[in-house]
């Protein structure tokens, strides 16, 4: 029995946080491959997004549920973010702040989280964004004014809102 809880202290340290249940908290990474790891931690996924390789996506769609909006400074070590997947994950207005940093990002999905108008206002600032993704979120027409001169947008998804 002593040799039994011995190992199950053995790997709760070596696997940390996520041994317990909890996500682990944001680290800062050294270089883009350490991000990449930290985001796959979260049940992240990182991907080209197009053949020639030259542009990435990423999807936190089906991450760990503890994905919080600090968790998205990640995306700072990653150059030529284009796509960016969040729907259905814990992000809050917070988080847009990280999001609107990512100059080469042109689709932003954000259905069913708890974005407000006050992240669009974060959102903003982005120029180059394409398609915007607000379903079931708790934006309103107030809101979406603050988006409404985005010179990019192109596909505006807005349904089940506020």
């Amino acid at each position: 029995m002593r040799r039994i809880q011995t190992l199950l202290l053995l790997w709760m340290i070596a696997y940390g946080a996520q041994a317990v249940g909890q996500t682990p908290p944001y680290r800062a990474p050294q270089n883009a491959d350490e991000a990449v790891q930290h985001i796959e931690q979260l049940q992240g996924k990182v991907r080209y997004a197009s053949a020639d390789q030259d542009a990435l996506e990423v999807d936190f769609r089906f991450a760990a549920d503890g994905l919080q909006d600090a968790h998205l400074q990640y995306l700072a070590a990653l150059e030529d973010v284009t796509l960016l997947r969040l729907s259905k994950t814990a992000v809050t207005d917070e988080g847009m702040s990280h999001v609107a940093k990512r100059a080469a990002l042109r689709q932003l999905h954000l259905a069913e989280t708890g974005i407000t108008d006050a992240g669009l206002k974060h959102l903003a600032k982005m120029p180059q964004l394409e398609l915007l993704n607000l379903y079931g979120t708790k934006v309103t027409d107030a809101g979406l004014a603050q988006i409404g001169t985005l010179p990019s947008l192109k596909v505006l998804y807005v349904d089940a809102t506020d």
